[in-house]
């Protein structure tokens, strides 16, 4: 989310995950949208979220907590291959997306491990197991960027589309 000291191209600005000089801005100057191939950032006005997309739920999933990732941590500060083993289950993908992503936000602010990446080793539409690759949180290389309270059900949505699969989620901050 636009923070009102940041300007574009600050590299503690929300823009330095999209390495743009000129990315979009509302009247104010701020940022309004920024998206890599994967997933774009989406603005709100208590809260903000992403769209993530993919050709798989795996795949999905993954880069919705890459999404996740992103908002919370500078990605470049995050390195390691330590690996970390997640089960959830849910009532069908959207509940399932909101438990996955709790459990990497968990990992990241109590169990203090940084994932730099995950791999979804089994999916269905209730349960979920996964990998999270990373290494141990560092608080003076992995500072917040946005503190991530908690994942909303508030116009959530995971579902395939036209053969792609999107997710569309809102975090707490």
């Amino acid at each position: 989310m636009w923070h009102p000291h940041s300007r574009p191209g600050d590299i503690r600005s929300p823009n330095h995950l999209f390495y743009q000089t000129n990315p979009p801005v509302d009247e104010r100057g701020a940022p309004t949208i920024r998206s890599v191939a994967d997933y774009e950032i989406l603005e709100h006005t208590a809260d903000i979220g992403f769209r993530a997309t993919a050709a798989t739920p795996a795949e999905l999933f993954r880069n919705a907590a890459r999404a996740m990732m992103a908002i919370a941590v500078d990605p470049e500060t995050l390195s390691g291959d330590q690996e970390r083993t997640v089960t959830v289950t849910g009532d069908g993908y959207p509940d399932l997306m909101v438990n996955w992503l709790s459990e990497v936000l968990y990992f990241f602010d109590s169990d203090e491990f940084a994932g730099r990446d995950f791999r979804v080793d089994e999916i269905t539409e209730n349960r979920l197991c996964a990998t999270i690759i990373g290494e141990p949180r560092d608080p003076q290389r992995h500072t917040w960027e946005l503190i991530i309270k908690a994942i909303t059900y508030h116009q959530l949505k995971v579902e395939e589309v036209n053969g792609r699969w999107q997710a569309e989620v809102f975090l707490d901050i």
